[in-house]
């Protein structure tokens, strides 16, 4: 599953605040956490490390790409 990154800095719930992620990137979600259900998303990040992450962090690509047709009026 591929998700976009909307929140980099503090979160509430999260367990770091620096987490090496753009905002606006594409990430792909690895192994078997692929739902926001599951608590985290397993992403190779920005520097290259494997990391588990707040769902709350990411949009699914499927998800912005709705939102942003909505906004068009599509």
């Amino acid at each position: 599953m591929k998700v976009v990154c909307i929140n980099n800095r503090e979160l509430e719930g999260a367990s770091n605040d620096f987490v090496n992620l753009t905002v606006g990137k594409i990430y792909e979600v690895i192994g078997d956490n692929v739902s926001p259900n599951d608590g985290v998303f397993n992403i190779i990040n920005d520097i290259g490390e494997r990391a588990s992450y707040h769902p709350g962090r990411f949009i699914t690509l499927d998800k912005l790409r709705i939102d942003k047709l909505n906004m068009l009026g599509i």
